[in-house]
């Protein structure tokens, strides 16, 4: 396992701080001969943040300095607001979820492997192994350290914190697309694709998350469900499905209460705020909806759109981010309907997304195999 950890503040503007004394002493060492002592240096400075950019400013423009091109490349981390950088090599990450209480990390990869980040220490806590190939999704309940993560046939929950194995919830026939908890953490639910007499329909399943006992379950022609999310105020759940409708269903009859169209093709995510008020979800474009009417808000043309990207919205209900096939992660303002912020730097489409607990970081997997946290908050 490899990883790699850069810490870094956003850019203050030019002329803001006076040279650091001390920044200038670690810019000095981005010359030393010795490559960790160079490497600290380069943390130290990403730490220190705005009061180190006059000085890397000034190392940077000097043509005649040997630590010219690794001044400018710590200017450019910082401008671009990467807070860390985590890389493992257990293949394409595809999907990532903070902790409650955003001290830890998990993101979930081809390679059927979970992995658990530190976030505060930017290194690996552990590798979990689900009882299936492929971790397809991996969600942490609304408080502690019980994470559930799904693949094939069946969803696991684990504690993240100890890794000591919880249950292991079986009944689906097929591949388990999406999982989440309720907002007390004793319900899940999981979406999944059953063969029905008409061919493959979509799966829903409600669990008792402590016991993992099947509480509800049913089935119908509504193309594959392909999410699926728990309204954090009332007794509904919201999916959305290749058919290009989000679907809001009563948790206790699993009765349909409404749907809502307007996509043009299928869906690869929804999500709903904390408050309740907003629900977004993600096709060849991403609308944002009113869930106690189904009325459309908005709807947003992102360069990242497609059903195969992730999308999150911050704790606030304030703002959007997507992540997709552009390799790239999109900041949106919901209220102003406007992009906010780009973050380049993932080499591969990006699998999930998410933010922290405070709505100040945000997080984002890749098929490139790393996860980047990004400052998108004071």
């Amino acid at each position: 396992m490899r990883f790699f950890l850069l810490v870094l503040p956003l850019l203050a503007p030019p002329g803001a701080q006076d040279p650091s004394p001390e920044a200038q002493r670690l810019v000095e060492r981005l010359g030393s001969e010795q490559i960790e002592d160079r490497q600290e240096a380069a943390r130290q400075l990403k730490l220190l943040g705005p009061p180190a950019v006059p000085s890397l400013t000034a190392a940077a423009k000097d043509p005649d300095s040997e630590v010219s091109s690794r001044a400018q490349e710590v200017l450019r981390q910082i401008e671009v607001g990467e807070l860390l950088i985590l890389k493992t090599d257990r293949g394409r990450l595809n999907s990532v979820s903070f902790s409650s209480d955003g001290k830890l990390l998990a993101s979930g990869s081809s390679a059927g492997t979970v992995v658990v980040w530190d976030v505060a220490l930017g290194r690996e806590a552990r590798t979990l192994s689900p009882p299936f190939a492929g971790a397809d999704a991996v969600v942490f309940a609304p408080q502690g350290y019980d994470l559930a993560c799904c693949g094939w046939k069946c969803v696991w929950i684990v504690n993240a914190s100890t890794g000591r194995e919880g249950r292991t919830l079986t009944g689906h026939s097929r591949s388990v697309r999406a999982v989440s908890f309720s907002p007390d953490g004793r319900r899940l639910a999981s979406v999944s694709q059953e063969y029905g007499d008409q061919g493959l329909v979509a799966e829903l399943k409600i669990w008792d998350a402590a016991g993992g006992k099947e509480i509800r379950g049913f089935t119908g022609p509504w193309g594959w469900f392909t999410s699926v999310g728990f309204h954090p105020e009332r007794e509904i759940l919201v999916t959305g499905s290749t058919d290009g409708l989000v679907r809001l269903w009563e948790v206790g009859t699993g009765r349909e209460i409404r749907s809502l169209a307007g996509h043009a093709g299928g869906l690869g995510s929804v999500a709903v705020c904390r408050n309740g008020k907003i629900l977004a979800s993600r096709g060849l474009e991403v609308k944002i909806w009113d869930p106690s009417d189904g009325r459309e808000v908005a709807t947003l043309v992102d360069r990242s759109a497609g059903p195969s990207g992730s999308l999150a919205i911050s704790p606030d209900g304030r703002r959007l981010a997507l992540g997709g096939a552009d390799r790239e992660v999109h900041l949106w303002s919901i209220p102003e309907k406007r992009l906010l912020r780009s973050y380049p730097g993932h080499l591969d489409t990006i699998g999930g997304v998410a933010f922290s607990p405070d709505g100040r970081v945000l997080a984002s997997s890749s098929y490139d195999g790393s996860v980047r946290l990004w400052r998108v908050g004071d």
